[in-house]
């Protein structure tokens, strides 16, 4: 209902002309008869279906996986303040002294046939075999284990060796060996 003066200027304006309105405006726009709100139904599900399968095949695949570590390096900024640096120093040492150290080492180094360990004791071990063989000289015996280990030590020292009693040859094989670890330890750094 719309009230109007002599002018025919409208006073009041009833609020069921906007409800009326806007039912008309819904019912045409939403209402499941209407060709336009059908239309528009089937646009907006056609695109979020659209939308969810392409999402689901595109996604990144960031690799994180549940045990294992991150493939990802992150990096705290470089203008990183600390407000106590005496505290965070002492921190900084105590976790640092709590991590193993990492070594990158070849076991071979110290054992295995081409290993300083296994050399050593093969040395020792070939000198007391040959010292017990009686049927050749002292000469004969010296070339023959010149040979046997590849002619890689001079005469003197295979001659020293052969003079060396048992109990002499086991002392110094076990010194060796314990100088030949102590010396591979300190050669190997940690990471």
């Amino acid at each position: 209902m719309i009230a109007r003066n002599k002018n025919n200027k409208e006073l009041l304006k009833t609020e069921k002309g906007k409800l009326e309105k806007t039912k008309d405006f819904i019912n045409k726009y939403f209402s499941f008869r209407s060709k336009i709100a059908q239309r528009m139904y089937i646009f907006i599900l056609t695109l979020g279906l659209v939308v969810a399968i392409l999402s689901y095949s595109y996604s990144p695949d960031i690799g994180v996986e549940l045990g294992k570590p991150s493939p990802r390096t992150i990096k705290a900024n470089k203008g990183i303040e600390f407000e106590d640096v005496e505290k965070t120093e002492e921190d900084r040492n105590k976790n640092e002294a709590e991590v193993e150290d990492v070594y990158v080492y070849d076991i071979n180094v110290l054992s295995g046939e081409e290993g300083a360990l296994y050399q050593i004791r093969y040395f020792y071990l070939l000198t007391g075999i040959v010292q017990k063989k009686e049927d050749k000289s002292f000469e004969e015996k010296v070339d023959y284990m010149a040979n046997l280990l590849g002619n890689q030590y001079s005469g003197s020292i295979i001659s020293m060796a052969l003079n060396l009693s048992v109990d002499d040859l086991n002392l110094l094989l076990t010194k060796t060996q314990d100088i030949a670890r102590e010396i591979m330890k300190e050669g190997i750094k940690p990471t």
